[in-house]
């Protein structure tokens, strides 16, 4: 989708920006990344990284983090791993958008003690599960774009 500069003025304009997702999460198998968005044209601004668990979470070790797999460049973790060992079908998975651990909450909370803003340029965002075990989720990104024609899918 290209996105015009007016457009991109009315965008910024709101809080959250463009919405793409929910995108549901495929089976939970040792260290597979799954390619949850793709990024063209340029870079985005993403203002939220989010999952909600759409199936309960085996009771057994299970780590999840996310990171970039960039057209060009070297792959850089959004968040790191965080054991979601039985988390609830309504639970949150959250990246903050420093590095640091995802944040998971049952009950759909999320206390997170950062959130910010981070710049992901052209290639995939990718989420890995450390084992293969029970489990779904459903994530969901809000952007927007820095570059003229940049989207995400």
């Amino acid at each position: 989708m290209y996105v015009n500069p007016q457009l991109k003025t009315v965008i910024g304009a709101q809080e959250l920006g463009i919405k793409v997702g929910p995108k549901a999460s495929t089976a939970y198998t040792t260290t597979v990344p799954q390619t949850l968005f793709t990024i063209t044209g340029g870079r985005v601004l993403v203002k939220l990284l989010m999952a909600t668990v759409t199936t309960l979470h085996a009771s057994a070790t299970q780590n999840i983090k996310t990171q970039t797999a960039p057209t060009v460049g070297t792959a850089v973790a959004l968040s790191t791993d965080v054991d979601t060992n039985a988390l609830e079908k309504g639970g949150t998975l959250f990246v903050e958008g420093d590095g640091s651990a995802t944040v998971k909450a049952n009950g759909g909370v999320v206390l997170a003690s950062t959130f910010q803003p981070f710049i992901v340029s052209t290639g995939t965002i990718t989420f890995t599960p450390s084992a293969t075990e029970d489990g779904a989720t459903n994530w969901e990104l809000w952007y927007m774009p820095i570059d003229d024609g940049a989207a995400v899918a």
